[in-house]
Formats: structure tokens, C-alpha cells, sequence
């Protein structure tokens, strides 16, 4: 059996890496080098001994349908890739902006209700992991929407101040969620934010932060179990 551990990140843009843009735009979304993404921040800062794996996805929701961008539902691609990328010792799983989308209706007593979906796909996933046991989960809080500077799309389409309220309080419930789950939980506002240019996407800075911050935590709990 390799001696790598197989850490699969699963997120949105900003695990993807897209660049925030102050202009409004149809054009494609520009993305960081792999050297600044934070995966790829977080894999150097790891070292030798560590498969930092990259599943992230624009305008991904935990379970939240969208007409138009149909295959970007969390929940339903999850199975697939964990078991495209097995064994998977630890997975991340750092969504929740995207089902702010006023589309979706969010409501603050339910915006965890996602992530629990996602958490219980991993638990029963079991071919996924090691040893017949499915993979140790990280739940990571995003950092919080901001009001932007430039590109008011993604601000405007979460509510505005009332979708930037509620990204403040991704973290005390993916805590409780983590707490709840025995989960791993980290928050990566602590440490980032986002660029003011849309207010929605991690500035560069912010992505070598998070990326830091993250293989602490991801060392720590690779150091005091099985993973």
C-alpha cells in the first residue's frame, strides 16, 4: 500500500482558483497558477509524503440545483469523486457561497443543511477510504462575502448585505456541524479574505494564507491518527 496520503479537496471557484475581476464581464473567468492556488500552496507547504488532490468548480452548491449551470450541484458528484480519486485519506470540503444565491432562497436556520448532505455521502462511502473505512472529513468555513469595490454580479445575486451577513455565520455553524459529526473543522477567514474587486473570490495574497493555514491543520490531523 503507498505511503502517500491522498488529501482531496472538493470546493467552489476558490478552490478552482478563479481570479477576481473589478469589471463586469461575459468573458471566461481567468485562474491563479497552481503555485498560488491554495491546494498548491498547501501541497508545497506539506512536502514529501502528501497527494494534494484539486476538485474545485465554479458556482458549485452543496445541493442546490441551478438552470443554468446544471452539473454544478455538490451533493450529486461528490460519490463520483471520491471514487475516482480513491483511496481518499481526508477530504475538504469548503463550499457554502454559492448557496447564498437568492435563487436558492437561503435561510439562516438552514444553512448548514447542505454540508450535512455532503458529510453523510463521505460516511457511506466506505470504498472510498482505506481499510474499508470511508475518509476522515475537514469541514472548511469560506471566508466572508465583502461588499465589492468593482463587480457588483455576485454581490447582488446573493443579497447584497443580507448574503454577507449570512457567510458570516458559515463558520459558527460548520463548527457546530463539525462538533456535531466528529468532523475536523477549520476556518479559513481567519486567515484570508477576499479581493474587494468582486468580493467574492480570494485575493492572491489570501490563497497563499489559506493554503498555509490549512496544511497546519491537515498535518496535525494526519500526525495524530490513522489517515
Amino acid at each position: 500500500m503507498e505511503n502517500v496520503k491522498r488529501i482531496l479537496c472538493y470546493g467552489d471557484s476558490n478552490t478552482w482558483g478563479t481570479i477576481a475581476e473589478a469589471e463586469e464581464t461575459d468573458a471566461p473567468s481567468r485562474r491563479y497558477p497552481q503555485d498560488v492556488r491554495w491546494p498548491g500552496v498547501m501541497a508545497k507547504a506539506l512536502g514529501d509524503g502528501f497527494l494534494v488532490i484539486e476538485d474545485g468548480l465554479e458556482g458549485r452548491t452543496t445541493i442546490y440545483p441551478s438552470d443554468d449551470t446544471p452539473l454544478t450541484r455538490g451533493d450529486i458528484h461528490l460519490r463520483d469523486s471520491l471514487l475516482q480519486n480513491r483511496p481518499v485519506d481526508l477530504v475538504l470540503l469548503k463550499l457554502g457561497v454559492n448557496d447564498l444565491k437568492q435563487i436558492f432562497h437561503p435561510n439562516r436556520e438552514h444553512l448548514s443543511d447542505g454540508m450535512q448532505r455532503l458529510i453523510d455521502i463521505v460516511r457511506s462511502c466506505s470504498d472510498c477510504g482505506r481499510n474499508g473505512m470511508p475518509p476522515e472529513i475537514l469541514l472548511v468555513a469560506e471566508a466572508p462575502i465583502l461588499k465589492p469595490i468593482g463587480r457588483q454580479l455576485f454581490y447582488e445575486s446573493r443579497g447584497r448585505e443580507n448574503g454577507c451577513t449570512l457567510s458570516r455565520e458559515f463558520a459558527k455553524d460548520y463548527r457546530m456541524l463539525a462538533e456535531k459529526n466528529a468532523c475536523y473543522f477549520a476556518d479559513a477567514g481567519i486567515v484570508g479574505e477576499n479581493d474587494p474587486a468582486d468580493g467574492l473570490h480570494l485575493s492572491r495574497e489570501s490563497h497563499s494564507k489559506v493554503g498555509k493555514y490549512l496544511a497546519a491543520i491537515v498535518s496535525n490531523i494526519c500526525s495524530k491518527s490513522e489517515v
